[in-house]
């Protein structure tokens, strides 16, 4: 019996002994590993952004602050000073948390208004005027389309076509909205009464320069207007515009390649013209000739004759 318990106790012992071995050897590893991975990851800092920026601000020190990153994940290009940024215009829209990039910011001594300064690069800031409460509908951040009505000319000024009214530049961004002078409070004009609305309004946009000349034409030969659409619309609408009698229903519909052809009246010939009839002498009678003779065979029974007529 104690040689039986021995036996177990021996064999709890070294069971015992081996877990002990193979977790000292696994904390060993880890401990190893962990401090092989600090050596080969150092961490720098890296300059964050605190709030959403816009483009055309100049950073301050309470819009960054500095965060470690390991030297794997570090952004190429990221500023790692708050000194480095301040009075820097920024350029490109840096979110809250990103990484401020020294490509998303100017240079500190750009003297370019803050208009100029949120025009993205390759665009052009174009100020269009409109009619009407366009301003009240339309806000900085909104995108449009611009619809122009005009008439055609020709050479001498004259009317070439009916009016039409078509799409000109189509997702244009809008920068920002000027009112025009008598809207709010008239201050300096004897007294501070509230003006009347605003009876146009210059609006801002972003466009290539491809699409300014378009607009400059447009506003130079007709009338603008601006049609707000749906932020997440970025399909292209292929309009063929509308004139005045389309509108009205007045234009007369065309014949398409399939449509049988229109009936001809048959044609009619000309009558011959009637030749004079030539009177000729008449002619002395000839002698009537004997006719050919006509012979006949019978036969009667077993005899045979002939007839002759």
């Amino acid at each position: 019996m104690d040689r039986y318990r021995l036996g177990w106790l021996i064999l709890a012992g070294g069971l015992m002994l081996g877990l002990g071995s193979g977790w000292a050897a696994y904390v060993w590893l880890e401990t190893q590993s962990l401090a092989q991975g600090e050596e080969d990851q150092s961490l720098h800092p890296v300059l964050v952004a605190t709030r959403n920026l816009s483009r055309g601000i100049k950073l301050s020190a309470e819009d960054v602050r500095l965060v470690s990153f390991p030297d794997t994940s570090r952004p190429e290009g990221a500023l790692a000073s708050v000194e480095s940024s301040v009075g820097r215009p920024v350029l490109e829209p840096i979110r809250n948390g990103e990484p401020v990039l020294d490509a998303k910011l100017g240079p500190a001594d750009v003297t370019a208004s803050p208009l100029a300064l949120r025009t993205a690069r390759h665009k052009r800031a174009y100020a269009v005027r409109l009619q009407g409460p366009a301003g009240q509908v339309i806000v900085p951040g909104d995108r449009i389309d611009l619809l122009v009505t005009v008439r055609p000319t020709d050479g001498s000024g004259g009317p070439l076509t009916e009016p039409t009214s078509r799409i000109v530049v189509e997702q244009v961004p809008v920068l920002d909205v000027l009112r025009s002078a008598a809207s709010g409070n008239t201050e300096g004009m004897g007294g501070s009464q509230p003006a009347p609305p605003s009876d146009w309004e210059d609006i801002v946009l972003e466009v290539t320069p491809e699409e300014a000349e378009r607009v400059a034409l447009a506003e130079h030969e007709g009338t603008l207007r601006a049609v707000l659409r749906h932020p997440t619309d970025t399909e292209t609408a292929n309009t063929p515009g509308v004139s005045q009698s389309r509108l009205l229903g007045l234009e007369r519909p065309t014949r398409q390649a399939s449509d049988p052809q229109p009936r001809r009246p048959p044609s009619v010939a000309p009558a011959p013209r009637a030749e004079p009839v030539r009177q000729t002498a008449p002619t002395a009678p000839t002698q009537a000739t004997a006719a050919p003779s006509t012979r006949i065979e019978v036969i009667r029974g077993g005899q045979r004759s002939e007839m002759t007529f």
